[in-house]
């Protein structure tokens, strides 16, 4: 038969012997080893330096991917769940959240004749950062004491400490 077809179930590296006859009745034959090598799936796996980030600020993935090493890793494709996607970042990409909420990330490997696989999603918590607020512009006489007021969370930090009464009041 020419151009055979053969389904191989199981991955691994199969022998191919090839017979051919003339329309003398003359016989050659060769045997390839590892001419049809079947490799196992990638498997597409990482995990987030953090699950809990303010926004703004960096947050690392590690690839944890199974890939066959007949094969290898040839492409990462990432999904951080907020609209933005990375293919050019590799195996361990960083990225900052704008927003505060739940974004789950997902990521796509393949190898390198195309098989690919992609993780069902893992929910990172991104929160919204506090906005300070000072107050409104305040103008008094020298030597009058006046009262600042802070807003923003509850935790209130004011410098310079050594001018306040009390520089961790909101």
């Amino acid at each position: 038969v020419q151009n055979p077809t053969h389904y191989y179930s199981q991955p691994g590296a199969f022998p191919v012997k090839l017979i051919i006859r003339s329309n003398f009745g003359c016989v050659d034959s060769i045997i390839n080893t590892n001419v049809v090598v079947i490799p196992k799936f990638p498997i597409a796996g990482f995990y987030a330096d953090d699950t809990l980030v303010c926004a703004h600020s960096s947050v690392c993935f590690h690839d944890t991917s199974y890939v066959d090493p007949n094969t290898g890793p040839q492409f990462w494709f990432w999904d951080f769940g907020d609209g933005l996607k990375d293919s050019v970042s590799g195996p361990n990409p960083c990225h900052a959240y704008a927003t505060g909420g739940y974004f789950t990330v997902h990521l796509c490997l393949y190898d390198s004749i195309g098989c690919g696989d992609c993780d069902s999603g893992f929910v990172i918590r991104i929160i919204t950062n506090p906005v300070a607020n000072a107050g409104p512009d305040t103008v008094f006489c020298y030597g009058a004491q006046v009262q600042l007021s802070g807003s923003g969370t509850s935790n209130c930090s004011w410098s310079p400490a050594a001018l306040l009464s009390n520089p961790n009041t909101c």
